[in-house]
């Protein structure tokens, strides 16, 4: 089972992570709360996300090659 989340390309793009490889999932957690520095958001990823990231152990994240379109 896997999920989709839309926009997460742009979203590494626009900070900087790279597509070349897996990105640690701190890294992009990271990214969120630098993005979004609202004291909320600082609160969900630091007591909800990161705790769910270590239980589960998800190290790492790929962000797969976009399907072409037939024109």
């Amino acid at each position: 089972m896997g999920f989709t989340i839309k926009g997460a390309r742009h979203f590494c793009n626009a900070n900087g992570l790279s597509l070349a490889a897996s990105i640690k999932m701190t890294d992009v957690l990271d990214a969120i709360i630098a993005s979004l520095p609202e004291e909320s958001i600082k609160i969900i990823v630091t007591h909800i996300f990161k705790p769910l990231v270590k239980k589960k152990k998800i190290e790492h994240v790929e962000i797969p090659e976009p399907e072409l379109q037939p024109a």
